[in-house]
């Protein structure tokens, strides 16, 4: 079985809490003159992991907005993740390597990045990050693309099992929406 996104996200800072809480038992049993440091100790693990992992505003995010399916410019599918990208976006980039493990927790998943550019030399730099992972194309719907997602890229298009389709910007696919997109995909 494997476990959410969020609990997945959410479990090294519950676990460097309750190391913390352990350190903090654990010195003290030693007498101190330093009793401030003592009280502090237990929160020195949470810290560090927050300095080194911070948590962005979108992280826990689910905001989407429910899209017409005779809106979009090309047809997607049932249980069918579209990427709506441009080329050299860093934040696109960025998203590959979550989606890659989407797609690894859930086979079934079909993954299609759109990137809105009618040439298709403007895939090359995806397709070689990707590796055959999922599909990447060229659009020649771009500027429709663009207007959809308002311009904000990447974007993440999902028609569910209900027929629903939901469109998410970046900040707002967090780990609740992969949980969202994954409950789709589980019996």
């Amino acid at each position: 079985m494997l476990l959410s996104w969020t609990i997945l996200k959410t479990l090294p800072y519950l676990a460097s809490l309750l190391g913390g809480v352990f350190l903090f038992w654990l010195f003290s049993k030693f007498k101190s003159k330093l009793r401030i440091l003592r009280f502090f100790i237990w929160i020195i693990p949470f810290g560090i992991y927050f300095v080194l992992n911070p948590i962005y505003e979108g992280d826990f995010a689910n905001e989407f907005r429910t899209i017409s399916n005779e809106n979009l410019p090309q047809k997607i599918q049932v249980n069918q993740l579209l990427v709506i990208t441009i080329p050299g976006c860093p934040y696109c980039h960025g998203s590959i390597d979550n989606l890659k493990k989407l797609k690894k927790r859930n086979p079934s998943l079909n993954i299609r990045f759109i990137v809105c550019d009618s040439d298709v030399n403007s895939t090359k730099e995806y397709k070689q990050e990707i590796h055959n992972d999922f599909t990447v194309e060229s659009t020649k719907f771009g500027e429709k693309w663009a207007q959809l997602t308002e311009g904000r890229f990447p974007s993440f298009i999902f028609t569910n099992k209900s027929n629903q389709t939901k469109l998410w910007s970046n900040d707002g696919f967090g780990v609740r929406a992969k949980d969202e997109i994954e409950s789709n995909f589980r019996f």
